[in-house]
């Protein structure tokens, strides 16, 4: 798959063994190219509004369990010294607390997409207007090691992963892809962003 947004090259990487390159050039975009991000109160941040379509929800199961593991460990009976079993127990709290709960919504009334981040510890949201978004990217790690994420790619030419660490299951993340994008109304083809200088390809290769 090649993506275009003319004409300043910045190097990507698409999953499928595909190249991507987006390339773009500073233009006047009023609330294009622009996005709000804010902590507050973790309750006010996951309250999702009436005019908002629930688009996804992620859940880091696997890091979850891995902390699981790591508090059995910790905590269980065995013969093992007892400072690896603190750091282990301490180490199974952290796998648990910190990694966040997504929310994906669209707010089509008043034309955002939010991210929302929620854990034990903290919340966060992001929001940016669907305009905004030019495409949704499944790109793989850069060591090949087939473990992929979801980015938003912006007429700006800027990546925003959804998460900032990879996992597997490319075809989970593919299906995931394309319900945002559908969403979004976003995908293969020409796309021009309006009041913009910037056109977008989406081909395969």
């Amino acid at each position: 798959m090649i993506v275009f947004i003319t004409p300043l090259d910045v190097p990507a990487r698409v999953a499928s063994g595909t190249q991507a390159t987006i390339r773009s050039r500073a233009f006047c975009a009023g609330t294009m190219g622009t996005h709000r991000e804010h902590e507050a109160p973790s309750e006010r941040i996951m309250t999702v509004s009436s005019n908002e379509q629930v688009v996804l929800r992620d859940y880091p199961l696997t890091v979850w369990i891995m902390g699981l593991l790591f508090l059995f460990v910790g905590v269980a009976p065995f013969g093992w010294d007892a400072q690896l079993r603190v750091m282990m127990s301490l180490g199974g709290l952290f796998l648990i607390a910190f990694p966040s709960i997504l929310i994906v919504t669209v707010d089509c009334t008043r034309g955002m997409l939010n991210l929302r981040y929620r854990s034990l510890i903290r919340g966060s949201a992001k929001a940016y207007p669907l305009s905004e978004v030019c495409f949704v990217n499944v790109a793989e790690d850069r060591e090949g090691e087939r473990m992929y994420r979801l980015e938003l790619i912006l007429w700006s030419g800027q990546v925003v992963p959804l998460r900032s660490f990879y996992s597997v299951g490319k075809g989970h993340f593919e299906r995931r892809a394309r319900r945002l994008r559908s969403a979004l109304r976003v995908g293969a083809g020409e796309v021009s962003a309006p009041g913009s200088n910037i056109r977008i390809t989406i081909s395969k290769s």
